[in-house]
């Protein structure tokens, strides 16, 4: 494993449940990314492998979305991932990048409001007094579900 590997698998080992959503979609969007510049080369194979790692990400939201509390924001994001998920298998199939770009434009909007949650659940740590680090951070798990949203597993 070499050192960037290293530093990811330290970073999602001691990510919090908000902050591996984060990751998540970063990780999505630097996939696509990589599909446009493979697109712009005409790698087919790495634009084919690239929207299908996105794609693994957005059905991974979709699967772990609770949609049971969290009400119509939950239903909201649910719609948005099965568009995004349907312009990246279009982009697949016809080998075109306007659904890569489409899909980009929603997911940076979407990591933009993830990363504001976050920067306020470490504002809030950054104020609470020193907890116990053996225990189970419940003030991180109550600023994820905010807004009702929460992904299981």
């Amino acid at each position: 494993m070499d050192l960037q590997q290293k530093y990811l698998a330290s970073q999602i080992e001691n990510a919090t449940p908000l902050t591996l959503v984060v990751l998540l979609y970063e990780g999505a969007i630097r996939f696509l990314n990589n599909a446009k510049d493979a697109f712009e080369k005409k790698e087919t194979e790495e634009f084919v492998i690239n929207i299908s790692k996105a794609r693994n990400i957005i059905s991974e939201f979709m699967c772990t979305l609770n949609a049971d509390d969290g009400g119509d924001v939950a239903k909201n994001l649910l719609a948005l991932y099965v568009f995004i998920y349907e312009q990246l298998v279009y982009a697949n199939i016809y080998k075109e990048v306007n659904g890569v770009n489409s899909a980009i434009d929603l997911l940076s909007g979407l990591l933009e409001s993830w990363r504001s949650i976050a920067n306020q659940e470490t504002a809030s740590e950054a104020q609470a007094p020193a907890a116990d680090p053996m225990t189970y951070n419940q003030d991180a798990t109550a600023e994820f579900e905010a807004g009702r949203i929460s992904f299981n597993g």
